[in-house]
């Protein structure tokens, strides 16, 4: 992730596009650590978590604005 992408969520917001790794979230697009599930301390009910392609985040990803996508990997991609 470069500092375009940093610049881009500071003046739009960070995507509710979200990675996951060993319960810490963060930023699908800039990558900086948005909170962690460990105490249940962030919510994850309207968010699309990378590599998941369960029904819930299918769902959450047809509700997301474009500023939202813009600049973030495919979620649903298939690992090579």
């Amino acid at each position: 992730m470069g500092k375009f992408h940093n610049v881009f969520c500071a003046l739009f917001g960070h995507s509710k596009i979200v990675s996951m790794c060993w319960g810490y979230v963060s930023c699908g697009r800039c990558g900086q650590q948005l909170g962690d599930k460990l105490c249940g301390a962030y919510d994850t009910e309207d968010k699309v978590v990378i590599g998941h392609n369960c029904d819930i985040c299918r769902a959450n990803y047809k509700k997301l604005r474009l500023r939202d996508k813009l600049f973030c990997q495919n979620p649903f991609k298939e690992e090579e």
